[in-house]
């Protein structure tokens, strides 16, 4: 956050594209604030106005040349072409050029930048929000209430006989503080202005599910509380476009004490009309919503008919982010075709109207393609896509694109070692039957392929967020012209006029394994009666049965494929915390999951900079005999939960987890780790004695081995 002095606040650079991204609200040690949209920040406007001056031809070498010209402002582009060109011909940013990366910016100990020149070009903005403050100075527990605008008048003319500029006066103003003297006699304006206290925000404001955010008009609160029932009701529900209480208000915040349950122990009261009311229980408090969206400049309201409610400025519904991530690929593994679909659907429009052949269409036209499609690979693979008849997919886009190609290039390369590739190392970890375990499982030969993943980078992004309600950040497109949830953008401006989106990279290393689907096959065929699982057969009823909307969203993963992997890797993840010793939250999972043909059942658990864990220690326990041994006692473990029975005996999948056998005690992990939220797990799908994936080769195994649940558990 950026002000000329010490008005700045630190912030990870991660957690501006996440939890304080764009219309999230801060509290710092001096206030409260909101990051604005991205336009305002001062990297992404410098980064555009070069973008402007860029003579190159080809897209790539205008990124070069881009990178040299910002390079000495301290930013830096990320490189990933793949994730551009999802966003691109995925998500509609039709004209994004580049990602950039958020700037590490250093401030010491007062605030200050250690780097003066880097203020000009680096930080994100942020403005005041909520805009009511109450001034501190009063004795007792009466005190002002008023607007930002209102105090900031105030402090201006209180200075009037120490500046003789006002604009000094209005740059001392921050953050807000009261215009009451000091007391002291013959100071100067600086020295006046860091002795007055600071204003304090009032902490409550009104939300809407359709991310609108407002301040509540406390004096027309005062006007509508004061009238009686009946016609309390009908303003209530317009509270914005109500009357004041009065021509003039001059408001009173009557007791401090915010911790009182419903505020019970404050009061407004206007020191003009005389009227007073006890804020009382707010959670009954709710009107139309005005389309309030301060964090965008100039600020806008937009028609809006929901309902706003009362919420607290540290209340954890507020924000939720949405977020989307690409493992680096390089482009030399990056395989799978990336289509336009809207140009697709033209040339087909266009070809169905026309007397040739597909051959002498696409000669006919080479012109006006090289005009749509600018960028050389997307405009082989579109055409490629129309020779072959590929029919466009007009559904709404989601990241399953990104993580088949992910998934394909560590299953179809056995390494990749690249000096000019050294965001992406991986290798094979070759097994045999020698690597077995005589244990009470069969492991080996149920998995295909496994990846020691040396170096790899993550590329993570904010493209919209939601209030009161989390939304999948996959269903972005689905919500957004529809009446319920909707999200909303991280920028101002439409996202096909977008060029440049604020990202972080993290690196690290991780362990790829891949199971081996024909198995999985011939497992589903002997289990899909079970009536443990049948809810699965009808996965459009589990859906309807779902209110909140992110989990219907989770829900469509829902399949036996699907419990069973993401079981495995969360069994793994905690396993590697009571064997290893690293902390479970210090590692994350990717699920690669795919029905029928071309399928995939896969995962990946990898740690990044900045998690315990790293530095190689990861990847040293994919050697063969002790990832196997890891899995074996991960899966021993998963049969004796500290819960059991009652864990052990969930029945069915219809609850608000999607899950059976599965408690934080056994196969939950922390939700930073987990990519959804710990949702459709079930342990019995591994290790149970009838019908586990891990037990169920043949009953003569099982005979031998000696091997029930009761023996297990004992």
């Amino acid at each position: 956050m950026f002000n000329r002095a010490q008005y700045n606040e630190a912030v990870g650079r991660t957690h501006l594209v996440q939890q304080y991204g764009p219309g999230a609200i801060k509290h710092t040690t001096w206030g409260v604030i909101m990051p604005q949209n991205i336009e305002q920040w001062r990297s992404i406007r410098f980064v555009r106005e070069n973008i402007n001056k860029l003579a190159g031809n080809s897209e790539e070498d205008r990124r070069k040349e881009l990178q040299l010209g910002i390079r000495n402002a301290g930013l830096k582009l990320i490189k990933d072409n793949r994730f551009i060109s999802f966003l691109k011909h995925e998500k509609g940013y039709s004209n994004l050029f580049c990602l950039l990366s958020v700037p590490a910016v250093q401030l010491n100990n007062s605030n200050y930048f250690q780097n003066y020149a880097e203020r000009e070009n680096l930080p994100a903005t942020a403005v005041h929000f909520p805009k009511y403050f109450y001034d501190p100075d009063f004795k007792g527990k009466k005190t002002n209430l008023k607007s930002y605008a209102e105090w900031k008048q105030l402090y201006q003319n209180s200075f009037g006989r120490l500046v003789n500029d006002n604009n000094e006066a209005l740059r001392l103003f921050v953050p807000p503080k009261t215009h009451r003297s000091s007391g002291e006699a013959n100071t100067n304006a600086i020295t006046e202005a860091q002795k007055r206290r600071k204003l304090i925000p009032v902490p409550l404001i009104f939300i809407c599910d359709r991310g609108h955010i407002t301040d509540i008009p406390w004096a027309k609160l005062l006007h509508v509380r004061s009238m009686s029932k009946g016609e309390q009701d009908g303003l209530m529900q317009d509270l914005h476009n109500a009357p004041n209480c009065c021509e003039g208000p001059d408001l009173v915040w009557e007791g401090s004490n915010l911790s009182d349950p419903g505020f019970e122990g404050i009061n407004i009261s206007c020191n003009n009309c005389k009227r007073r009311r006890a804020i009382g229980n707010l959670s009954d408090l709710s009107t139309r919503c005005n389309g309030h969206r301060p964090w965008e400049f100039p600020v806008t309201h937009e028609n809006c008919d929901a309902t706003m409610r009362y919420a607290i400025t540290t209340a954890n519904n507020l924000y939720y982010s949405q977020c989307v991530d690409s493992l680096y690929i390089p482009d030399a593994l990056s395989e799978n075709p990336i289509i336009n679909k809207t140009v697709l659907d033209q040339l087909e429009q266009l070809h169905a109207n026309s007397a040739q052949s597909k051959e002498e269409f696409i000669k006919g036209n080479s012109g006006l393609l090289s005009v749509l499609l600018k960028d050389a690979k997307v405009r082989k693979d579109t055409v490629n896509a129309f020779r072959n008849g590929v029919v466009s997919n007009n559904n709404p886009k989601d990241s399953a694109a990104l993580k088949a190609e992910e998934f394909n290039a560590f299953f179809t390369n056995q390494q990749f070692i690249n000096k000019e590739e050294p965001d992406l190392v991986f290798d094979a970890v070759q097994y045999s039957n020698e690597n077995a375990i005589a244990g009470d499982f069969i492991i080996l030969d149920k998995f295909d392929q496994v990846r020691r993943i040396d170096n790899l980078k993550l590329t993570k992004l904010q493209l919209s967020f939601t209030r009161v309600v989390p939304l999948d950040p996959d269903a972005i497109d689905l919500n957004e012209d529809g009446n319920q949830v909707r999200p909303i953008r991280i920028h101002k401006e439409q996202k096909q006029n977008v060029q440049v989106l604020p990202a972080v990279e993290s690196f690290g290393e991780g362990i790829f394994v891949s199971l081996d689907t024909q198995k999985i096959a011939e497992w589903e065929k002997k289990v899909q009666d079970i009536d443990l699982w049948s809810d699965i057969e009808d996965k459009e009823q589990i859906i309807s049965q779902i209110d909140n909307p992110y989990l219907q969203s989770k829900a469509s993963n829902l399949s036996l494929r699907f419990l069973l992997v993401h079981t495995l890797a969360h069994i793994l993840i905690k396993e590697f915390e009571f064997s290893c010793g690293y902390p479970a939250a210090s590692l994350s999972e990717r699920i690669y999951v795919k029905e029928g043909d071309g399928g995939m059942a896969g995962f990946l658990i990898y740690t990044t900079e900045g998690s315990q864990g790293s530095m190689g220690g990861l990847t040293s326990q994919a050697k063969p005999q002790k990832l196997f041994q890891l899995i074996e006692r991960a899966l021993v473990r998963a049969s004796d939960c500290p819960s059991d029975p009652i864990c052990w005996q969930a029945e069915g999948l219809v609850n608000e987890k999607l899950s059976g056998a599965a408690c934080f005690s056994c196969a939950d992990v922390s939700e930073t780790s987990c990519e959804y939220q710990n949702l459709m797990l079930d342990r019995r799908i591994l290790v149970d004695d009838l019908f586990g994936f891990f037990r169920s080769d043949s009953s003569e195994y099982l005979i031998n081995s000696g091997s029930t649940h009761e023996q297990v558990l004992g």
